[in-house]
C-alpha cells in the first residue's frame, strides 16, 4: 500500500495545520485580544471555505479579515500586551506577594531600633524601598532589608544627636 500525495492533498494538509496554529493562539495566546485572534481565525476559515467552494469573494474577504487581525495580534503582541483571555487563566506574578514578608518583618526591626518619633518616617521609607525591589529577587529584598537593620544603630545615633543640637539650640 502505497501513500500518494497530490498537489490539493499537501495543500489541504498544510491548511489543516495553520489552522491549528491559529485555533491554539485563540486559546491560549494571551499577549492580544481575543478579537483579533478570533477574526484572524474566522478569516482564516472563510479563505479555507472560499478555495473549497471555488469562490474568489470569498478568499478576498477571509484574506483580509486575516491580515487585519493578524497584524493587530501582532501589534498587541510587539507593545507588551498581556491581559488578553486564554484558557488558562495565569495569574500575573505580581498578583501575589510581591515583596517578601520576612524582608518586611526586618525593616520593621529597623524601624523599633530608631527613636520612637521617627520610627514611622522612616519605616514608611524603607518599605517604599522595598515595594521597589518587588520585581527583584526575595533573597536581594531581605539582603537590603539587612542592611536598614544594620544602619539603623547609627541612624539612631545620628537623630538622637541631631535632636540634642535642636534642643540645645546650637
Amino acid at each position: 500500500m502505497t501513500l500518494s500525495f497530490n498537489g490539493w492533498t499537501v495543500l489541504y494538509l498544510a491548511f489543516g495545520l495553520v489552522a491549528l496554529w491559529l485555533l491554539a493562539e485563540v486559546f491560549l495566546q494571551s499577549k492580544a485580544r481575543l478579537v483579533w485572534r478570533v477574526l484572524a481565525f474566522a478569516g482564516f476559515l472563510t479563505v479555507l471555505g472560499g478555495v473549497v467552494s471555488e469562490a474568489v469573494a470569498a478568499i478576498a474577504v477571509g484574506a483580509m479579515g486575516f491580515a487585519i487581525g493578524q497584524a493587530a495580534v501582532t501589534i498587541g503582541y510587539r507593545r507588551g500586551y498581556s491581559e488578553g483571555w486564554t484558557i488558562t487563566r495565569r495569574k500575573p506574578k505580581t498578583a501575589s506577594r510581591p515583596v517578601s514578608l520576612s524582608a518586611l518583618w526586618l525593616t520593621d526591626v529597623a524601624a523599633r531600633i530608631l527613636p520612637a518619633g521617627d520610627r514611622c518616617r522612616y519605616a514608611e521609607e524603607w518599605r517604599g524601598e522595598l515595594w521597589d525591589l518587588a520585581t527583584a529577587p526575595r533573597r536581594h529584598q531581605i539582603a537590603h532589608a539587612l542592611r536598614n537593620v544594620i544602619c539603623a544603630w547609627p541612624t539612631r545615633q545620628a537623630v538622637l544627636e541631631g535632636q540634642r543640637r535642636t534642643a540645645g539650640g546650637g
